[in-house]
């Protein structure tokens, strides 16, 4: 049932909304305007249609949802953009309040229901950590929180990170978890049904003693860094896996396989992560490593950020591919799983994880 569309979270950026020029800089950037080629499917488009959206100029038909979820929320935007706008800030306003007055995208809808009623988006209630055999422990240092994406379409990373935290002899523990939240965010929906979720994630891992919660997803992460700390204090430590696997030595076959890295937007953009990932990537002996021509704040977008596949398939598939172009042929290693999802449509992906894992020296 669609209400009256009220601009309630749109009031708070139209200072921001105001400051964009129109200068034509994030066309040149957006991934998503390179493939559809059509000036509403730019950041700009997107920051007039949520004005529009604002003064009641523009209707919010399907055509405007479409838009306005067309975008990966990769930051690349926002990071080139001379009149430092918060696009991002604006994006997820329009969202918000589209979807609060019931003016929704069907998929993102039943994607959305199906994480408020089951815990995650993909696969009914079945816990996480039994895909993977490992039953939390009631005490714990160290927290493995693994996702959505790794748990239910990507476990080989999930076992890669799994096997390399046993190798190291880690006093870890896997979660009861629930989603962390972001699709949700891109979504729209309500703040309150997100601090929901983010304390019953704080809660479990509160309750197992963990001092530090070690991620595989850069969207997990930024949420428990970003979006929980918005509801309630953290009481430990967060850090990405590329992170946390810097501080032990691995002794690590040879290999001459050739690779070339993917930085993901969270975790490279948004994190300043760029250094980490291949660090871990070049202790692997005689690996040919070879960087793609855009590279670290310069990375083209994978095509899966934003949950914008929801909105069109195609369109993040054909982002995918234009990334993958770069690869020439090589095996892409990544640092998060919605990326390596994408991407290996296109062609070979795996993770820092996987990587390591498959070349550990193991007695």
């Amino acid at each position: 049932m669609m209400a009256e569309f009220k601009p309630n979270r749109l009031n708070s950026v139209v200072d921001e909304m105001n400051t964009c020029t129109a200068c034509a800089t994030c066309l040149v950037t957006c991934d998503v305007f390179q493939v559809l080629q059509w000036d509403s499917s730019s950041p700009r488009g997107r920051v007039q249609l949520a004005y529009g959206l604002y003064t009641g100029e523009i209707e919010p038909d399907n055509s405007v949802l479409t838009r306005i979820y067309q975008c990966t929320k990769c930051g690349r935007c926002e990071q080139d953009c001379p009149s430092s706008v918060k696009l991002l800030d604006i994006f997820e306003a329009a969202r918000h309040d589209l979807f609060e007055a019931g003016y929704r995208l069907e998929k993102y809808e039943k994607f959305s229901n199906k994480i408020l009623t089951e815990g995650n988006p993909y696969n009914g209630e079945e816990p996480r950590w039994k895909i993977f055999g490992r039953e939390p422990k009631e005490r714990a240092e160290v927290a493995y929180f693994m996702g959505c994406k790794v748990a239910f379409q990507e476990p080989e990373m999930g076992r890669a990170t799994i096997g390399l935290i046993e190798h190291l002899g880690v006093d870890y523990t896997l979660l009861d978890e629930t989603c962390c939240g972001a699709p949700l965010v891109n979504a729209g929906v309500s703040d309150e049904e997100i601090r929901k979720i983010a304390e019953e994630n704080v809660r479990e891992i509160e309750n197992r003693g963990v001092r530090k919660v070690i991620f595989s997803c850069p969207s997990c992460m930024m949420s428990f860094r970003d979006l929980y700390s918005e509801f309630t204090d953290l009481p430990f430590e967060t850090e990405h896996e590329v992170e946390f696997f810097q501080n032990f030595g691995l002794e690590l076959e040879h290999t001459d396989e050739k690779v070339t890295y993917h930085d993901p937007c969270h975790l490279g953009r948004h994190y300043g992560i760029y250094d980490e990932p291949r660090k871990l990537i070049a202790r692997v002996p005689n690996i040919n490593f070879v960087e793609m021509e855009n590279t670290r704040e310069k990375a083209l977008c994978c095509g899966a950020g934003g949950s914008m596949k929801l909105a069109d398939k195609e369109l993040g598939i054909k982002v995918g591919e234009k990334r993958m172009k770069e690869a020439d042929g090589r095996t892409v290693i990544t640092a998060c799983p919605n990326c390596k999802n994408n991407l290996k449509i296109s062609g070979r992906v795996k993770g820092v994880s996987e990587l390591l894992y498959e070349n550990l020296k193991k007695e």
